[in-house]
């Protein structure tokens, strides 16, 4: 999907505008992305 493709980077920019833990990997923060998004 979308989110796979994200670096670490954009995905921690994401999660820190949404008030959201940055801890974990790659694949933890994508899924609480996805998480949130729903």
């Amino acid at each position: 999907g979308l989110l796979e493709k994200l670096k670490v980077d954009e995905c921690k920019i994401y999660l820190k505008k949404n008030g959201l833990r940055l801890t974990g990997n790659k694949d933890t923060l994508i899924h609480r992305i996805k998480e949130h998004q729903e």
